[in-house]
């Protein structure tokens, strides 16, 4: 395998048609009796645990362990997955079929979403979890970047290969120090 591929979930592979929002609000109603626990938190980018402590501090609950919450959100997940029918966006099953048949490209999941009741969920949902080898999550670290270093670091093993992350990561979010995506493309815009 020569090249690492790192896809975020929400967005980028899936149109999940706001399930996440909705089955956290009802996980958090569930566990405290609070309706509409994340209303008033922003959501678009970030990771699931620190998404999770900011609706905890703006409720003033304090709990140091997610696990329970997270099987809550899990099952909700299914039932909003269930009713609203998130789906795999145009071309993705082919960009996946044909990078993995290349026998040259690894598949991997970088994404804010927690692991358990969050990622590997949407992604067994849309039949896209086969083609993801391995991944980091939002229930693994604290920042995004870590994420992605996290991922090269479980290639490198797997593969026995030095992905090198400038090299072999062009990253539209904004989460690597350098872009060289192609050699004479050196600014982040011009990544495609």
């Amino acid at each position: 395998m020569n090249i690492l591929l790192i896809w975020d979930i929400d967005g980028t592979l899936i149109n999940c048609k706001g399930v996440g929002r909705k089955a956290m609000n009802d996980a958090f109603y569930r566990m405290y009796g609070i309706e509409s626990g994340f209303d008033k938190v922003s959501m678009s980018g970030r990771l699931d645990e620190r998404i999770v402590r900011d609706a905890m501090l703006l409720h003033g609950i304090s709990e140091s362990s997610l696990e329970s919450f997270y099987s809550l959100y899990g099952r909700a997940l299914i039932e909003q997955m269930d009713e609203h029918k998130p789906h795999v966006l145009d071309g993705v099953h082919t960009i996946l079929k044909e990078t993995n048949l290349s026998g040259q490209v690894l598949n991997t999941v970088g994404t804010g979403n927690c692991k358990i009741g969050g990622a590997e969920m949407k992604l067994k949902y849309t039949g896209l979890d086969h083609y993801m080898k391995l991944g980091s999550y939002g229930s693994d670290h604290d920042e995004r970047w870590a994420l992605i270093d996290d991922v090269i670091k479980q290639a490198k093993s797997l593969e026995e290969k030095d992905f090198d992350r400038e090299k072999n990561l062009c990253d539209r979010g904004g989460y690597t120090k350098r872009h060289n995506c192609r050699p004479e493309k050196q600014r982040q815009n011009d990544c495609t």
